[in-house]
């Protein structure tokens, strides 16, 4: 069993599916609480979710990469998908307060993230897509 998560799919229906065996994995592994090891997943699906819906506007699937290692007391994940360029973190944060029907769609589960997480960060990195965060162990 390795120390970190280091992922290649494709980013389609069967993604998470694959990535989560290897969330609950190294929660397991490194006696992650389960209130860190709950808020790993929520963070990687939302962020999965958010690339296989509208990475790849095409509608062919494509690469997306994830890395999850502890670092100084930290979960530290990276998200690299060479989809369409967008920068999660620049999203304006939804009216929570809102009416159900006055509120816009999209937005909460990178609300959600921004939420659970002490760092996430985006950059372009030549044509790939580079999100990263950092989360309490």
């Amino acid at each position: 069993m390795s120390d970190v998560i280091d992922i290649s799919l494709t980013a389609d229906a069967t993604a998470l599916a694959r990535i989560e065996g290897a969330l609950e994995a190294f929660a397991e592994q490194h006696g992650l609480a389960p209130k860190a090891a709950y808020g790993l997943s929520l963070v990687v699906e939302e962020l999965v979710t958010n690339i296989v819906k509208y990475g790849y506007g095409d509608g062919a699937p494509g690469p997306v990469w994830l890395a999850v290692r502890l670092e100084d007391g930290s979960i530290v994940g990276t998200l690299t998908d060479a989809g369409i360029a967008f920068d999660p973190t620049g999203m304006d944060t939804p009216d929570v307060d809102a009416e159900m029907d006055e509120r816009h769609v999209g937005g909460l589960g990178v609300h959600l993230v921004r939420t659970l997480a002490e760092e996430f960060a985006y950059h372009r990195d030549g044509d790939r897509n580079v999100v990263t965060f950092r989360l309490a162990a």
